[in-house]
């Protein structure tokens, strides 16, 4: 069976480390796995991949089409207004994924990101090939601005099912007109190391220095707690634009706060850790927060979604704050931080996530929509 997944880029980040995972996960069942990537850069991931995946780079093209193909007009008419003319805008790209995406010859194509997925689903209208389109962010609030009218045609025809983190975003999904759909949750992965969250005095925030990620609201309230605890710090991993402000944030302030860059070894940051923050403005079903559970951090995690509320019990693994407000996710951080048993109480019954949110679970929801659909594409090497 040969499956291709297709990707904006193989960089730091929760749809990277998810894509990585999967293609692991399959080659490791005896699928042959390709991933796609449209960043043209030419480097292989930050998460480690089996070496038996194959990484093609979708080729840039420097013209546009002359005539709009066929294909793509068949596509076009069956549109929107606004739909087709985003098409139009988007033949060079859409020509460029085709070609990458079919070279490979594939059984069944998966697109990370609603952006990706919906230019792929567009892109391989009229192929025959299996098309599962994954959203990986709260379909609410991150659907970006490019490709709306033509990506809500590509659901609306069925051009590829749907893949879902949570229920709720599923059902939002279909009343935005999504034809097709299913629940598949990020699985949770054994920790190889377990924290010891009364021994440590740090704080860590993991994830994409982007404003969504709501890293200026931690910064602030661990400033507020700062002069009354001056054993503890607050260590941030990750990278993005956010980062010369966040940077600005922490020289103006007192505190113990370290942007500590991007790492490929977010168990090794999260095991030195007392304490996980989650002050995200918006999450889907966040992989940083599940891979801290499983190492046994007690979490304080912005409530922001059905995801985050899914995963955080309140009480028993950890606490959920209003979203948006420091003062909020400082006093549940102050509480944390004065009680050493109580961090460990929560801690606990964290690594349960790994029980709740199986990798066994999650892999046989994908089976079942990957097997039925091979009869249909016929694709050579199937098993």
């Amino acid at each position: 069976m040969r499956i291709t997944i297709v990707i904006p880029t193989l960089k730091i980040g929760g749809a990277e480390r998810m894509a990585v995972h999967w293609a692991n996960h399959w080659t490791a069942m005896g699928r042959e796995v390709t991933i796609v990537t449209l960043d043209f850069a030419g480097c292989r991931p930050r998460f480690a991949l089996d070496a038996r995946v194959t990484v093609v780079e979708a080729k840039q093209l420097w013209w546009r089409p002359r005539r709009i193909p066929e294909v793509f007009e068949s596509l076009m008419a069956c549109c929107t207004p606004a739909g087709a003319e985003d098409i139009r805008n988007e033949l060079p790209l859409l020509l460029r994924i085709r070609e990458a995406v079919l070279s490979t010859r594939p059984d069944a194509v998966i697109g990370f990101s609603h952006l990706t997925s919906t230019r792929t689903a567009a892109a391989l209208w009229g192929s025959g090939v299996t098309m599962f389109a994954t959203e990986h962010a709260n379909p609410r609030t991150a659907i970006p601005k490019e490709f709306i009218a033509g990506g809500r045609d590509v659901y609306r025809l069925g051009a590829a099912t749907v893949v879902a983190l949570t229920q709720a975003d599923l059902d939002f999904l279909i009343d935005q007109g999504a034809a097709q759909g299913e629940v598949i949750f990020n699985p949770a992965m054994p920790s190889p190391a377990l924290a010891g969250p009364a021994r440590s005095r740090t704080i860590i925030g993991l994830g994409r220095l982007e404003p969504v990620k709501g890293f200026d609201i931690l910064i602030d309230a661990f400033s507020r707690l700062a002069p009354a605890h001056p054993s503890w710090r607050l260590r941030i991993c990750g990278d993005g634009r956010a980062h010369a402000a966040l940077r600005e944030m922490v020289s103006r302030s007192n505190a113990a706060i370290e942007l500590a860059g991007a790492t490929s070894d977010p168990y090794g940051e999260l095991a030195g850790a007392a304490i996980f923050a989650l002050p995200s403005r918006s999450e889907s079903f966040p992989v940083a927060l599940l891979e801290a559970m499983a190492c046994g951090l007690p979490v304080v995690a912005s409530d922001c979604s059905a995801g985050v509320r899914e995963i955080v019990r309140p009480g028993i693994d950890g606490v959920l704050v209003e979203p948006h407000r420091a003062a909020a996710l400082a006093e549940a951080l102050d509480r944390l931080m004065r009680d050493d048993a109580e961090r460990v109480r929560l801690g606990a019954r964290t690594p349960e996530v790994t029980s709740r949110f199986s990798l066994a679970e999650a892999s046989a929801r994908w089976d079942a929509l990957l097997e039925p659909a091979m009869p249909a594409v016929a694709g050579a090497g199937s098993v």
